[in-house]
Formats: structure tokens, C-alpha cells, sequence
């Protein structure tokens, strides 16, 4: 892989990520939690497959640990179980 490749895709996860993390906090926020039986859940299952794409698992799960430093383990389980089934995340 050239370098150029490499940097760009590496920019781009980058990217995904930072998205990633503010979306899920205003989204958490502004909703009180994500339930995962409802419409509310969606926009934080599309953050999650939009970091499986950039970046699979380790991508999200990088995700997840920014969520769980922020707002605690047990809010992060929360997470977990609305991106279940997404790649190869298991909730």
C-alpha cells in the first residue's frame, strides 16, 4: 500500500471516529439513553455501522471506550446492546 493510501485511509477512520463520538454523547444526551426497541435507537445503530465500515470492530469498540470513560460502564452497556448484531459486535 502506498503511503499516501495508507495516510488517507488512516485520516479517514480518524474522522469517523471524532464524528462518531460527539454524535453518540448529543445523541445520548438529548434523548436521556438509547433504547433499543425504539425509532431513537436508530441514529446510533447507523454510527455504528458507519465505524464498522471505516474500521470494524476495533474502530467501534475505540468508540465504545470513549463513550464508557465519559458516561460509565453501565451507561455503555446500553451501547452495546443497540449495536448488537452490527459487524461483528456482539452486545
Amino acid at each position: 500500500m502506498r503511503l499516501f493510501d495508507f495516510l488517507s485511509k488512516l485520516v479517514h477512520k480518524q474522522k469517523v471516529l471524532v464524528t462518531a463520538q460527539n454524535e453518540l454523547m448529543k445523541l445520548y444526551i438529548n434523548s436521556g439513553g438509547y433504547n433499543m426497541n425504539s425509532e431513537s435507537a436508530e441514529p446510533v445503530k447507523e454510527i455504528g455501522r458507519k465505524l464498522n465500515e471505516a474500521g470494524g470492530f476495533k474502530l467501534m469498540l475505540k468508540a465504545h471506550e470513549d463513550f464508557a470513560a465519559r458516561k460509565g460502564r453501565s451507561l455503555a452497556r446500553n451501547l452495546e446492546q443497540v449495536w448488537d448484531g452490527i459487524g461483528s459486535w456482539r452486545g
